[in-house]
C-alpha cells in the first residue's frame, strides 16, 4: 500500500533566544512585553496585540491533495488556552477559541502574520506555550512527525502590570512640586527672605508705640495707609509688620541682617535716632 505524505514547512522569523529554559526541538519566537495599566480617571488600558510573521508552504504533495492543519494556540501543559485570557490573532483578525485553519488551498500562501493579545486576567511575568496542530491529513509539519510531536513552535512573552502612565504624571509632577516647597521652606525662604530675631521696637517721638518682633517677621513697614498682605505672600516669604501712622508721608522699611543688624530704607531727607 502507498503511503501518502504531506508536509507543512511552518518557521519563524525573528524568533528569538531568551537566557530561561528552552525546549531545544523546537523553534521559539519570542513575541515581546504586554503592559497593562488600572483605569485612572479618564485614562483606560487596552493592551496591543504582540504580533510575529511565520512563513509557511505545503509540499506538492499536500498542495495537490487539498491538505490542511488546524492549528491551536495552547499553554505549556498543551491545554488550549482561553480567549479570555490570550486572544489569537491571524493575520490581525481575532480567531475563535484560539484555532485557526491552514489549508493548501489559501489564497494567501508563504507569510502569516501571529498576533496574541494579553488580557489582565492572565499570568503576571514570564508566560511560554506552543502554537499545537490539531485536526489535520497531514503526515510531517517541518521534522515532527505528528504522530509523535504535534507542537509546531514555542512562543514567549512577558505581562507586566505597570502603573497607569497618567497617574504616573500626577505622581510626578506633585512629587516635584513637594521637593521644591520643602527647599524653598526649609532653606531658601530664608536666605532670600531673612527674619527677625525676638526683640521690640520702641517708637518714642513723635509718638509713643513699641513693635513686639519674632522669628516670622522679615519686614517692617512704617506707613500712613492701611496695607493688607496676601496670605500667599505671607506664606511664602514671611509676614510683613505694618506700623500704620499718618506721620509716615513715605514708607520706611525694616529688614533683619546678618551679624544682628538691622538694614533700614529711608526717603529722602529721614533720619532716625538711634
Amino acid at each position: 500500500m502507498k503511503t501518502n505524505i504531506g508536509i507543512l514547512v511552518f518557521t519563524a522569523i525573528l524568533f528569538s533566544s531568551c537566557s530561561k529554559e528552552k525546549d531545544t526541538t523546537i523553534k521559539e519566537v519570542n513575541f515581546g512585553i504586554s503592559e497593562y495599566y488600572d483605569p485612572f480617571l479618564w485614562v483606560k488600558s487596552d493592551t496591543v496585540v504582540l504580533e510575529k510573521t511565520l512563513k509557511y508552504n505545503f509540499n506538492d504533495y499536500a498542495t495537490e491533495n487539498n491538505a490542511y492543519a488546524t492549528i491551536s494556540l495552547v499553554d505549556s501543559k498543551n491545554k488550549i488556552i482561553e480567549t479570555d485570557n490570550i486572544l489569537l490573532f491571524i493575520n490581525g483578525n481575532p480567531t475563535q477559541d484560539n484555532t485557526f485553519t491552514i489549508s493548501s488551498n489559501d489564497l494567501q500562501k508563504g507569510r502569516i502574520k501571529v498576533g496574541l493579545k494579553v488580557f489582565p486576567s492572565y499570568n503576571y511575568g514570564y508566560n511560554t506555550g506552543y502554537i499545537s496542530v490539531g485536526r489535520n491529513n497531514l503526515d510531517r509539519i517541518n521534522n515532527n512527525d505528528l504522530h509523535g510531536e504535534n507542537r509546531l513552535f514555542k512562543w514567549e512573552l512577558e505581562h507586566e502590570h505597570v502603573i497607569n502612565p497618567l497617574l504616573l504624571t500626577l505622581l510626578i509632577l506633585t512629587g516635584t512640586v513637594i521637593f521644591f516647597l520643602l527647599l524653598w521652606f526649609l532653606w531658601l525662604r530664608n536666605s532670600f527672605y531673612p527674619k527677625f530675631r525676638k526683640g521690640q521696637i520702641q517708637i518714642l517721638e513723635p509718638y509713643f508705640s513699641g513693635i513686639r518682633l519674632n522669628k516670622s517677621i522679615r519686614e517692617v513697614v512704617f506707613t500712613d495707609t492701611k496695607i493688607k498682605q496676601s496670605a500667599i505672600n505671607k506664606i511664602f516669604t514671611g509676614k510683613i509688620h505694618y506700623e500704620v501712622n499718618s506721620i509716615y508721608s513715605k514708607n520706611i522699611h525694616l529688614a533683619p541682617k546678618k551679624g544682628n543688624k538691622i538694614k533700614i530704607k529711608l526717603p529722602f531727607g529721614a533720619s532716625i535716632k538711634p
